[in-house]
């Protein structure tokens, strides 16, 4: 019961810290943090971050930061989300314009890592 409530207390507020900050130690943290939240939830947190087409955008944004620490948690909250929410969230990133283009990017990244983690 406490851990859907804190889901959903905390979810909109942890997406507007993405909206808001350059921090990187900040980003990465709430990014690993949602990755948490939706990782031990089936669906509902999950479904309540893509609800608001603009937290994929920004997460997508993430994807193609410089900073590898951020990417690399952009990623792992990316397939989290995607485990339960595969059809609702291709359908944003096709929407999104240059969508398909960040994820290739990665692909294509020099650290196989994150390129393994996307391509899984």
């Amino acid at each position: 019961k406490y851990k859907f409530e804190v889901g959903i207390k905390s979810m909109k507020i942890l997406a507007n810290i993405l909206h808001g900050t350059a921090d990187t130690h900040l980003i990465q943290v709430t990014l690993e943090t949602l990755s948490t939240l939706v990782t031990h939830d089936i669906t509902s947190d999950k479904e309540m971050y893509i609800d608001n087409k603009e937290n994929v955008h920004v997460l997508l944004e993430y994807i193609i930061k410089s900073d590898f620490i951020v990417r690399r948690a952009a990623i792992q909250f990316l397939t989290a989300i995607t485990i339960n929410c595969m059809k609702e969230l291709q359908n944003i990133i096709f929407e999104t314009p240059s969508g398909i283009s960040k994820l290739v990017y990665i692909l294509k990244d020099k650290h196989e890592n994150l390129a393994l983690d996307v391509s899984i």
